[in-house]
Formats: C-alpha cells, sequence, structure tokens
C-alpha cells in the first residue's frame, strides 16, 4: 500500500499501471468483468438510517455502480476503525463514494472522517466527493462568497462566532421586521437542521430589539416552533452550532418559500432532475420546511421544464465554482432555489442552499444509477488521462 509520504512519480505509476489493465474492460464492459472495486463509505448510527442500519438510498446507489459495471459494497467509517478501513479501502479499490451527512454521530466525527477521505485521495483512490470539494462546496458559508451573482442573496452575513451573533444580530433583525425577519444557518447541516426562520412574537414589538425581546423561531427540519426571549434562544439553541462548526449565516427570509423551493440535482455540471418542493401548511400558516418528513410534497419533473432556473444557472457555473474554490464539480449535488418578487412586480429564483456532502435519493431510486454513470464516466476519462500521461 502506498503512503503519503511515497514520491508522486512512484504513485502514478503504481496507479496508471493498475488502471491501464481495467482500460479495455472498461470500453467494452457488457455485464461480463468488472471494472474494479468501488466502496460506499457510510458512518453508522444516525437519523438518516433505515432498518438494515445504512442509508435508505445506499442500497440504490450499489445496484447502480453494479450496472454500470463495478464491483460495489459499502463499508462503514468509525473513529476507532479509521486505519483499519483506511488499509481495507486503499488496498483494493479504485474508487470511493462518500455518504455521510453533516451531523453529530456517536462514533464518527467529521472532522476525522474528512482526514480519513483525505488519506484515501494521498493513495490514489478516486474520490466521489473529494474532501476539499465537499468542505468548499458543502458549506453554507459558499453563500457568501457568491455574493453579487444575478442569482444570489446580497443581504447575506456570516458570525464566525456567539460574541459577534449576539452583537448584530438584534439589529439585523429588527431591519427586517417588516419583511418577516431572518434565517439563521449552521455552517455544516443537512435536511434543515439549524435552519431557523426567526420573527419578533408580536407584530409590533417594542423597538430597539433585544436579548429580552420575544422572538418566535421555526426550524426547517420539522416546522418545529420554539417561542423565549432572543437570549434564552440564543443560549440554548444557537450556541451550539458555534461549538460544533464554529460559524453561522443568515440571510433575509423569503416569504415566497410558501409557494415552494426549487431543488436542481446536478452530477458535474449537468443538471439531470429538478425537484419542486412544496412546503406542508401549518396551523393554518404558511409552512417554512421543505422535507417530506414534514409533510412537504416534492414533485420530480425535467430540467426542460423550468429554463427560468436552470438556464441562469449555468450561465453562472463557472463563477460559482471558481469563487467557491472547487476544484472538481462534485458527484452529485443540489442547488436550491427560491422566489422572490421584484421591484417591477416579476418573479425571479434566488440561490438559497447549496449540498455537496451527501445529497439523498430515498424517494427516487432512478438517481442511485444516474450517480453511478458519473463515477463510471468520470473513472474511464481519469484511467485515460493518467494512462496518456505517461
Amino acid at each position: 500500500m502506498a503512503t503519503s509520504s511515497e514520491p508522486w512519480f512512484h504513485l502514478k505509476a503504481r496507479i496508471c499501471s493498475a488502471i491501464a489493465a481495467l482500460l479495455a474492460v472498461s470500453r467494452g464492459f457488457h455485464g461480463k468483468s468488472s471494472l474494479g472495486h468501488v466502496f460506499v463509505i457510510e458512518c453508522p448510527e444516525g437519523t438518516d438510517k433505515g432498518s438494515d442500519g445504512h442509508r435508505e438510498d445506499t442500497k440504490f446507489l450499489l445496484e447502480g455502480l453494479r450496472a454500470e459495471g463495478f464491483d460495489a459494497d459499502s463499508i462503514f467509517f468509525t473513529d476507532n476503525t479509521a486505519d483499519d478501513v483506511l488499509l481495507e479501502v486503499a488496498s483494493s479499490s479504485i474508487a470511493f463514494v462518500s455518504r455521510v451527512d453533516p451531523g453529530v454521530y456517536p462514533t464518527c466525527s467529521m472532522g476525522k472522517y474528512f482526514e480519513f477521505l483525505g488519506k484515501l485521495s494521498e493513495r490514489g483512490v478516486l474520490a466521489f466527493n473529494h474532501p476539499n470539494d465537499m468542505a468548499a462546496i458543502g458549506s453554507k458559508k459558499s453563500l457568501i462568497l457568491l455574493r453579487g451573482l444575478p442569482l444570489s442573496v446580497n443581504d447575506t452575513v456570516v458570525y464566525n462566532s456567539m460574541a459577534s451573533l449576539t452583537s448584530s444580530f438584534p439589529r439585523n433583525l429588527e431591519r427586517s421586521l417588516q419583511k418577516g425577519g431572518r434565517v439563521l444557518k449552521q455552517n455544516r447541516g443537512s435536511k434543515g437542521e439549524g435552519v431557523w426562520w426567526i420573527r419578533a412574537n408580536e407584530e409590533k414589538p417594542v423597538l430597539p430589539i433585544h436579548a429580552g425581546t420575544i422572538i418566535r423561531a421555526v426550524e426547517a427540519s420539522n416546522n418545529r416552533e420554539v417561542v423565549q426571549t432572543l437570549g434564552q434562544f440564543s443560549r440554548e439553541t444557537l450556541a451550539q452550532y458555534f461549538s460544533e462548526n464554529n460559524e453561522m449565516v443568515h440571510m433575509e427570509f423569503l416569504p415566497r418559500i410558501s409557494e415552494g423551493e426549487i431543488r436542481l440535482v446536478i452530477t458535474g455540471r449537468k443538471v439531470i432532475h429538478v425537484v419542486e418542493k412544496r412546503p406542508k401548511a401549518v396551523n393554518g400558516g404558511d409552512g417554512f420546511s421543505a422535507n417530506l418528513e414534514a409533510g412537504a410534497q416534492h414533485i420530480w419533473t425535467r430540467p426542460e421544464e423550468w429554463p427560468q432556473v436552470v438556464s441562469p444557472f449555468y450561465s453562472s457555473l463557472d463563477e460559482m465554482l471558481n469563487r467557491m474554490g472547487a476544484r472538481t464539480p462534485p458527484a452529485l449535488w443540489t442547488a436550491d432555489f427560491i422566489r422572490t418578487t421584484s421591484e417591477t412586480g416579476s418573479t425571479h429564483f434566488v440561490l438559497s442552499e447549496v449540498n455537496a456532502n451527501c445529497v439523498g435519493f430515498k424517494s427516487n431510486p432512478s438517481m442511485g444509477r444516474d450517480l453511478a454513470v458519473w463515477v463510471r464516466e468520470e473513472v474511464q476519462r481519469k484511467q485515460n488521462k493518467c494512462v496518456l500521461s505517461m
């Protein structure tokens, strides 16, 4: 097995000599031979697991990889087994697909997991996705880097400490009272966890907003509502996100979220699906959560049905990737858009979130094959490039 200190030309020679033998097979595969071994890597436990202990979409991805000509297996990473898993994956596979949602797991920490993925990549195992690209695109902070683009929400700010939030957020909330409040997001997370819509509980609160002001906060994961003073909510809820992720992002509330969120599902640079996610109304009012688990309706459509979203996205794609520092477009990622109304009354779609960590697709099993096709195409492209450079 190669080590991180192995000279690059030795490592490259080892990789290319191994994959060159696969090229003839990969170019003529008809279901009789394997293109190589691919591991799907998960963390055990967590709220995203089914009855078998795995993510519910893992089986669809494994089926897709096998249909595309790979030997494919899933494997669990934990902090305590990191070295053993590294040895197994690095010595017996040509690629890995990371399927770990950012979050808190009993036996798997995100810092050690990303370090583990980096070591796999150093040893020549092709990454889907590379941890650096997941870090670049998968954080809410990436929205800050996109300010000024036609599709961005320019009123977006990052707090890098609890102290900065405590001192600045009351004024930001105050200036947004007539617009419905603000949205605070933990820097890394998924499924709306740690994404809060915050507004004053009273229609006309006493100004200025301060720690004793009663606020109403709704979490995007499940429409859970909390009514507390701003100070209590900050201490009991928001403080945890700084201890876990060090930063929070906040942006203006976009009231037309009640009409739905438009999600572009992308492999590399190609939009392959568009999902219209319609929130369920709650307590007679507008819904905030676009999650299936919160009763939202997801409608899968073709990209050509949404040119008003897809075309502007393609126009900004190169600049987006450059600004976020992504070396390679992720194998599977999403971009979420929400309707806004311009001063002239026309409808525009603005980017509310980008996710490149672990896009779920249990409601659309065919995406397992979509992802597997991209993996096969990228493996073959990199194999060809490697051999030609020898």
